[in-house]
């Protein structure tokens, strides 16, 4: 979204409305919770999110998903964060998305900030199919499903002046194999250099 949408936006529905998405389980309606217990593919911080964002779209211009809330439940978690950032874009793609995701400390502790970028892949199948790699510095999610879906690249920053480059096997049940190379250069914060889903690139951002 450019910064003239927003602004139109905000005009059209006279709001400057921003609704946090940080969802604490201790108070999800217990319906959600005890159908979470009871179905192994309910996801209930999902649904919650889904409900606050259909009953709040006509009135707000903003997101603002809190990522500690959904990293406390680990990849179940992160797959919720992934699902509600996916169903905005794709249910109220007027609504502009903001990541809570700051980090802070003191001294030269703060030069270790957690510092992530996420490129998202579609993986197409049939089966059932794994995603893995060798690399400490990427995070994949999910690392296997069955049939068609979204794989996300987690790739940490990157402090070294040198390049670093890894693969990714897409492995299916029937034996197919399927490699991607993942390159990032050194420097700061990595961000995309294209959107070229086969051979994500992660380029040095410019400093001020």
């Amino acid at each position: 979204m450019t910064r003239q949408q927003l602004f139109e936006n905000i005009k059209r529905k006279q709001s400057f409305l921003c609704v946090g998405l940080g969802t604490d389980m201790k108070k999800v309606p217990q319906h959600l919770v005890e159908r979470g217990e009871r179905e192994a593919d309910f996801d209930v911080l999902f649904e919650f999110n889904k409900a606050i964002i259909d009953a709040t779209a006509p009135y707000c211009i903003a997101y603002k998903p809190n990522l500690a809330f959904y990293e406390a439940h680990g990849v179940k978690g992160w797959m919720a964060f992934e699902k509600t950032v996916r169903y905005i874009r794709e249910q109220h793609p007027d609504q502009f998305i903001i990541a809570d995701a700051k980090r802070g400390d003191i001294g030269n502790t703060s030069k270790l900030y957690a510092r992530t970028f996420f490129e998202e892949m579609d993986v197409e199948a049939n089966s059932l199919w794994t995603a893995t790699t060798q690399a400490d510095w990427l995070t994949l999610s999910p690392t296997h499903a069955e049939g068609s879906c979204r794989l996300t690249v987690t790739a940490a920053a990157n402090d070294w002046i040198e390049k670093r480059e890894t693969t990714i096997q897409l492995s299916s049940a029937k034996g197919v194999r399927r490699m991607i190379t993942v390159q990032q250069l050194g420097g700061d914060i990595p961000i995309p250099d294209n959107a070229d889903n086969e051979r994500p690139q992660f380029a040095r951002r410019k400093k001020p």
